[in-house]
């Protein structure tokens, strides 16, 4: 999944800044240009992990927001910890 979000990034032109896979939901934080419409970018990535692993089954939606950069490295933080956070929900384990 990690890897069809970067390759879906880099057909959009997005850069992936953190991300973090669980089995039940994904965290990802992006640098885009401000006229970058995210939605074909959650499209592709979405679609994209589903062909690669076919035991995937997305939410019909998700959640975007904007982060300053002055709160940016609290956000890389937070990601990083999600596997500490939720180890119960860290894929194969």
């Amino acid at each position: 999944i990690a890897k069809a979000i970067l390759d879906a990034a880099e057909r959009h032109i997005i850069r992936v800044l953190s991300q973090a896979i669980l089995s039940d939901h994904v965290h990802v934080l992006v640098s885009s240009r401000p006229d970058c419409a995210l939605m074909g970018f959650v499209r592709d990535a979405k679609s994209e992990s589903s062909r690669r692993a076919e035991t995937i089954a997305w939410g019909r939606g998700y959640y975007a927001g904007t982060v300053s950069w002055r709160e940016l490295d609290a956000h890389r933080r937070y990601i990083g910890r999600q596997y500490s956070h939720h180890p119960q929900l860290i894929p194969g384990e």
